[in-house]
């Protein structure tokens, strides 16, 4: 295949110019028979100065390309060449490559069809190149800075670390001296919230709630902040059933408390619901399949077994079908929407779209890592 300009991503050459032509012969010739047919009618046309193979010698004009393809009148294509020699020199040896007119026993004709000067490519390469490693150095110090802000915040927030009750457990500096306590999972965590400020948490551990935190929680005001996954449900429960917790917050969905920038943490918290409303709601927004009209369970045995999802009106007349995996994105579309039902999981960010849609019950398989209830949706469940 022919190309007439070449790559100009690529590293540029040091010769100053390229000549490229443009050729067509009256028969079938190679590309040997091309380069032979230059060199030997230009011989000692321009005199010694400008003669080819010196020139190549000595690295004044580089390699002479050609590129060729047969056509149905004979052969056309391109011939190259770059040159190191001056401006007037080179137009000399461009028209001087025009004077070739035979190519074996046919007829040719080469014409100039571009000249370029590749220091102006160089120049270009060199601006390109100079902007990425300046890039490549901002990027390198930022991170540098950012490395080394990172690792004094760590080692003022392990530096503050203490310990609490016979389980030896970590906690913030402040956590006697606060009226309101924070309770986490891990050290990890702990090290997170010391390291914005927040000084006052304490780590049960794991998921078994120690005898202390249990003692603790009735003298201090409580926030239990659990990680947005599996894990944290399985937490919050337990400090549910065992400790007196006053308010329940949770990280993000899929995140951890260990890996929350400041803001999150501080949105999480704002967050926070009573564990007397987590409780009733979490009783009294779920009710099972059974108690429902027939219509209701008529649909959900549609969706069963599948990922269909099906969003109705208040008269249950299908306004999309769609399926679990493009549920949110139909979710924000659909208008006069009551019922959302499917197969799958009812999760913090489906109940939180569907309430501000105007969705009004949901039924679906079981709920899963849900904190925060809207009060204007009912929650049907099979489990």
């Amino acid at each position: 295949m022919m190309n007439s300009k070449r790559d100009e991503t690529t590293k540029p050459t040091v010769l100053k110019y390229e000549c490229v032509f443009d050729l067509f012969v009256s028969g079938v010739v190679e590309r040997s028979d091309v380069i032979g047919a230059i060199f030997g009618q230009l011989e000692g046309l321009l005199g010694p100065e400008l003669e080819l193979r010196e020139l190549q010698k000595t690295g004044k004009i580089g390699r002479i390309e050609v590129d060729i393809k047969r056509s149905r009148n004979g052969v056309q294509g391109i011939i190259r060449f770059e040159s190191g020699l001056n401006k007037a020199e080179t137009a000399l040896l461009a028209a001087a490559f025009e004077t070739v007119i035979k190519i074996g026993p046919y007829d040719a004709e080469v014409k100039l069809k571009d000249m370029r000067d590749l220091r102006e490519e160089r120049r270009k390469w060199i601006v390109q190149r100079a902007m990425d490693i300046l890039k490549q150095w901002q990027v390198k110090s930022e991170v540098s800075f950012q490395e080394m802000v990172n690792r004094l915040n760590e080692m003022l927030a392990s530096s503050e670390v203490t310990y609490y009750g016979p389980e030896r457990l970590v906690c913030g500096p402040d956590l006697l001296k606060s009226d309101e306590i924070i309770i986490v999972e891990g050290r990890a965590d702990v090290l997170n919230l010391l390291r914005y400020g927040w000084r006052n948490a304490i780590a049960t551990g794991g998921a078994k709630v120690p005898k202390s935190i249990i003692e603790l929680s009735k003298k201090k005001v409580t926030i239990a902040f659990v990680d947005g996954d599996r894990g944290g449900e399985l937490l919050l429960n337990a400090l549910l059933d065992s400790a007196d917790i006053d308010y329940v917050a949770r990280a993000p969905e899929n995140k951890g408390v260990e890996e929350l920038t400041a803001k999150e943490i501080l949105s999480s918290l704002r967050n926070a619901v009573s564990a007397d409303e987590y409780k009733r709601k979490s009783m009294e927004q779920q009710v099972k399949i059974q108690s429902q009209p027939d219509k209701v369970k008529q649909a959900y045995d549609k969706v069963k077994g599948t990922d269909k999802v099906l969003i109705l009106n208040k008269d249950m007349k299908v306004l999309i079908e769609t399926t679990i995996k493009d549920l949110l994105s139909s979710l924000q579309q659909v208008q006069g929407g009551f019922y959302l039902i499917y197969d799958g999981n009812i999760t913090q960010r489906v109940l939180d779209l569907a309430s501000s849609k105007g969705i009004k019950t949901i039924v679906a398989k079981k709920v899963h890592e849900v904190i925060r209830y809207p009060p204007d949706v009912r929650i049907v469940t099979m489990e």
